[in-house]
């Protein structure tokens, strides 16, 4: 659903689109519209939608300078009333619940008010990455003190949690992101803490029994970032992949680059552009003439609605690839 936390890794990328891309006429842009303004906040952001785009999520800041969470819903924005000197919203269902992370505290919106989710016995510290759309099952992780030894982890719809193991031969993992039947797509590390350096690094997925899988690789730092109708997507040998888990096939490369959200229809965004199923790769616009400000896109509903952020007029955006 969302764009997820997790170390940034670097990957050689390879000069090669994929089949279905590579001879494809050049792709029209999809066009950046922006959301509406949000009362009272600057530096406004969005980061995170619910799969059907009823609800979009984000942050702004107050003038005295707390970040405060933002819902759109149908297009309507209301401040939830959750701030923090540092806050993000992570992810969005489609009934309304909302992740949040701020400063102080792990979170789940529903219902009007906000509710705690506690980091796992045994650990120091925790992270959101994404919400299931059928369950309310959120997915993140659970690090030590020092941000290390890592575990991926489960909150239930009443927000306890489970710890997902790690194989024998890795010392960190990182939960991206959860399907409706509680498959969770992430990664698995061996780390040299001493050094600051990855030893090995292995795509995995945690099926809802707590087995791990390992997906197939072709380089040496996979990594699966989204899950949708048992397809994940990620990153190989620097190409955006996709994984057809109910066929354990190899990876099929899509484009160059890194995949990170899906939708239902097989729509993949990668990095500032869109994989439209029968349209090819489409470039999102951006407002920067000289294309320096960016642009950080982070959801993609099943409408083909795109929602992120706009760096060069600030704003927050949807991108339109219907």
């Amino acid at each position: 659903m969302h764009q997820r936390a997790g170390l940034a890794l670097l990957a050689l990328a390879l000069p090669l689109l994929a089949p279905q891309l590579a001879h494809a006429a050049p792709a029209e842009k999809c066009l950046q519209h922006p959301l509406t303004a949000v009362p009272g906040l600057t530096s406004v952001g969005a980061s995170g939608a619910a799969p059907a785009g009823r609800f979009v999520v984000g942050t702004g800041e107050r003038s005295d300078g707390l970040r405060s969470v933002v819902r759109w819903h149908d297009g309507v924005p209301t401040q939830l009333g959750v701030t923090g000197d540092w806050a993000l919203a992570i992810d969005a269902s489609d009934d309304g619940q909302i992740l949040i992370t701020t400063n102080a505290a792990n979170l789940r919106y529903r219902d009007g008010s906000a509710e705690q989710l506690p980091t796992p016995a045994g650990y120091a510290d925790a992270g959101l990455s994404a919400i299931d759309n059928a369950h309310g099952l959120a997915v993140g992780y659970a690090t030590d003190a020092n941000g290390q030894n890592g575990h991926g982890v489960v909150w239930s719809a009443t927000n306890q949690p489970r710890v997902l193991p790690v194989p024998a031969g890795f010392n960190h993992a990182i939960a991206n992101d959860i399907d409706d039947d509680g498959t969770v797509v992430g990664i698995i590390q061996d780390w040299d803490w001493e050094n600051a350096g990855v030893r090995a690094q292995e795509a995995v997925i945690w099926r809802p029994d707590g087995t791990v899988a390992l997906l197939p690789k072709s380089g040496s730092y996979p990594e699966a970032t989204a899950i949708r109708n048992g397809i994940a997507v990620g990153t190989d040998a620097g190409q955006a992949v996709r994984w057809d888990l109910a066929t354990g096939a190899p990876a099929t490369p899509i484009a160059p680059g890194k995949a990170t959200a899906l939708n239902d229809r097989g729509d993949v965004l990668i990095d500032t552009n869109a994989a439209i199923t029968g349209q090819g790769l489409r470039p999102l616009e951006q407002k920067d003439p000289g294309g320096a400000s960016g642009i950080a896109p982070a959801a993609i509903t099943n409408t083909r609605q795109l929602y992120g952020t706009d760096g060069y007029t600030n704003q927050p955006v949807r991108w339109n690839c219907s």
